[in-house]
């Protein structure tokens, strides 16, 4: 991305920023009245179209941008590429039988440029197409389909950016309840990407906003501080305790983390990409609490959404998804096929009993010996 000084993008200072009296009336008229985005649990964060498209055949790539008809992408939850005829099949009737469809949609599937070692490898998406745009956009909004033999996650083909930015970790609070500490954790990220004046953080944030703004509701993209107190105001801090999964059901105390969620300022997915990454470079300091970093962003192993590990994915208790039932081991699995050959092999003893008397020999009703002497 390119960038300018502060005084070659005019940000520098006061300059274009307006006196008290009109920022008040500006608040009162704009941004008091301009919704900001709120995250949903069933996001999907971190997709672009190039991640969606990532190692696509050229020629196939080519051919699935110049498809001008309704369009989407699906891919499998729990990882892996779609690439045989049974999970097409399973794909199809899926969202045949979900949209109430007369005639089949087409799947179209992935072709790799370069052949992953593994199946969980790049490229993950398949096409769906031949379908209306009513239905297309309708897979979109309910997310997924989850069937006993297959759960797909639906995206746009073009997906557009999403609010996650990073995950901080390193703050220390002692006896603040969890809604204070994301209070807290919110009034340190704001005043450090929006409110720090010259400071780096904010500098960048500055730049970002000159050239890139399309993304922000009018009128409060008419200027570059406008649409910094725009953004500035859509920042939303969720907190969540990792744990480990050994110590999961023990009792023994997680560590608390916190995710990062601004409404994205462009719909430019480089320019944005750019910035966040320096938002993950950023030491977030307080006085007396520690520091939030970016040490790790995890990618959810379920539904590839940025922002959580698998053990923490929403997707899993909402309405309608079929979790898989939990697979054996290869060793298990041997073990219990050892066992059932060797009970189904093993020779049948029949215990004798011994009669109380003598062979050849009976009684009579009295009692005595039925045989003579």
């Amino acid at each position: 991305m390119t960038t300018r000084s502060a005084d070659e993008a005019q940000l520098s200072d006061d300059a274009g920023k307006p006196s008290p009296s009109q920022e008040t009336e500006q608040q009162l008229d704009a941004l008091a009245y301009t919704p900001t985005p709120t995250p949903n649990p069933l996001d999907i964060h971190g997709w672009s179209t190039d991640r969606a498209l990532e190692n696509l055949n050229s020629a196939q790539r080519a051919m699935w941008i110049a498809d001008p008809g309704p369009k989407l992408l699906a891919y499998k939850a729990y990882g892996g590429r779609i690439e045989d005829k049974k999970e097409i099949l399973q794909i199809r009737a899926a969202i045949k039988s979900a949209l109430g469809l007369a005639g089949n949609p087409t799947v179209a599937i992935p072709v790799p440029e370069v052949k992953p070692g593994k199946k969980e490898g790049p490229p993950l998406c398949a096409l769906i197409k031949n379908i209306s745009q009513a239905n297309a956009d309708s897979l979109i909004n309910r997310k997924f389909i989850s069937t006993a033999e297959i759960t797909v996650i639906f995206i746009p083909f073009n997906p557009a950016p999403t609010m996650f930015v990073t995950t901080l970790k390193g703050f220390i609070f002692l006896d603040e309840s969890e809604r204070k500490t994301e209070a807290l954790v919110k009034h340190v990220v704001q005043r450090t990407l929006f409110g720090g004046e010259d400071l780096g953080p904010t500098m960048e944030s500055k730049r970002l906003l000159a050239y890139f703004r399309d993304n922000i509701p009018h009128p409060m993209n008419s200027s570059v501080h406008e649409a910094l107190r725009f953004i500035n105001a859509s920042v939303v801090i969720k907190r969540f305790e990792l744990v480990k999964k050994e110590d999961i059901g023990t009792g023994e105390e997680g560590h608390p983390a916190w995710n990062v969620f601004i409404a994205p300022a462009t719909n430019d997915h480089t320019a944005l990409k750019d910035w966040i990454a320096k938002v993950r470079q950023v030491t977030f300091a307080t006085e007396a609490n520690g520091a939030g970093t970016s040490k790790r962003i995890y990618t959810c192993s379920i539904c590839h959404s940025e922002g959580h590990p698998g053990g923490m994915c929403e997707f899993t208790k909402a309405p309608g998804w079929i979790n898989p039932a939990p697979a054996n081991s290869p060793a298990l699995e041997s073990l219990i096929n050892a066992t059932q050959t060797a009970q189904a092999t093993r020779p049948v003893i029949r215990k004798q009993v011994a009669s109380a008397y003598p062979r050849g020999r009976g009684t009579n009703a009295r009692g005595r010996s039925s045989t003579r002497a």
